[in-house]
């Protein structure tokens, strides 16, 4: 009884008191469930886009997640007998920004193809292009992977809770990679009609995301309140866009990543992890350990219960690591740079909340 008052209270119709409440009732608006199916038919139809089988496979788990998760949430009402409207509510929260993003990979690749056509892509954009649709799809599988972990323990307060908290970092990864995504190649949104209807749907406000950004920042601040003023100056050089600010900015970003995992992941204690001992791909030139490594002992490597938290890191390595390639880029480096540390503030979020909670 406790467990579904909790649950009662935090989807109830009647009690809309957080940002991720609001959330849920913004998809009990007539017509969502048609739109979110529409755009969901496209992205299958998109799916001829992928330009090889890796993409491809990668690009059909995801777009399949959105199902699965419903079927284990639906599951649910069998213990706790939610009414059909905070069921479909729990799924939604998940499954509708995963499928925007999923259809902006698509957009992305179906634009690449039409421009491939005309003559107006070298080789070296498309392989840009494959580079950044593969980063995307391993991004969604991170979180894909945190939810379906969380899914099935959702009878649980404690589940129920960093479920909720997962919600709006997930929005942030989600609306920064359509934003990535769509900054590429002109009009790509327009190859799936109702994609921005979706994403203004899905997306945080102004206000959630700078919730999102403030609970980062008090978790950065008790790490050391020097990796805050690394974040804010990212945002002041992006936002001034002064010479360079690309530049700045990016170099900023950096120094939040890099300092960070100085703070938390100590050499002493990652060199002791079995990770740094068996692999070399965890060690730099001179025998320290990597980034790889800082983050894997974050996530608690050694132990068997973290195993589902790997491709998050592997998201985030590779997020950051794209910032050296943004020169290579088309389209608009500013939508596209603003979208990258969204992302990268998203999957920090999630990371940090998760070794909060650990620590």
């Amino acid at each position: 009884m406790e467990i579904k008052k909790t649950i009662n209270g935090v989807l109830g119709a009647g009690n809309l008191s957080s940002p991720s409440d609001i959330f849920v009732s913004s998809y009990e608006t007539e017509g969502f469930n048609d739109l979110l199916k529409t755009v969901n038919g496209v992205s299958q139809g998109l799916k001829l886009s992928m330009p090889n089988k890796d993409l491809l496979a990668g690009y059909s788990s995801v777009l399949n997640f959105g199902n699965s998760f419903s079927t284990e949430v639906y599951n649910l009402n069998k213990n706790l007998k939610l009414a059909d409207n905070q069921i479909g509510s729990i799924s939604s929260l998940v499954s509708a920004p995963i499928s925007g993003a999923v259809a902006s990979i698509g957009a992305l690749n179906a634009s690449m193809n039409q421009n491939l056509i005309f003559g107006n892509v070298d080789s070296s954009i498309i392989e840009s292009t494959k580079r950044l649709s593969g980063l995307c799809i391993d991004t969604l599988k991170e979180q894909d992977k945190i939810f379906s972990v969380l899914a099935p323990r959702l009878n649980q307060i404690e589940s129920m809770a960093s479920f909720m908290n997962n919600v709006n970092p997930l929005r942030m990864v989600s609306g920064g990679l359509m934003e990535l995504t769509g900054s590429l190649y002109p009009n790509s949104l327009s190859v799936v009609p109702d994609l921005g209807v979706l994403n203004e749907k899905i997306s945080l406000n102004k206000k959630e995301k700078s919730d999102c950004q403030k609970k980062l920042d008090d978790i950065l601040r008790k790490i050391n309140p020097e990796l805050v003023e690394f974040r804010h100056g990212c945002w002041e050089a992006f936002n001034k866009k002064g010479k360079d600010y690309i530049g700045q900015s990016s170099s900023s970003m950096r120094r939040l990543v890099d300092n960070l995992f100085r703070h938390i992941a100590p050499i002493k204690e990652v060199e002791k992890t079995k990770y740094f001992i068996n692999n070399k791909d965890a060690k730099t030139e001179r025998g320290l350990p990597n980034r790889r490594a800082n983050i894997y002992y974050l996530l608690d490597y050694d132990k068997d219960q973290a195993e589902h938290f790997k491709r998050l890191a592997k998201g985030l390595l590779e997020t950051y690591d794209n910032l050296s390639s943004w020169d290579h880029i088309p389209g608009k480096r500013d939508e596209f740079v603003h979208g990258v540390f969204i992302v990268i503030e998203g999957h920090l979020l999630s990371l940090l909340s998760i070794w909060k909670e650990k620590s």
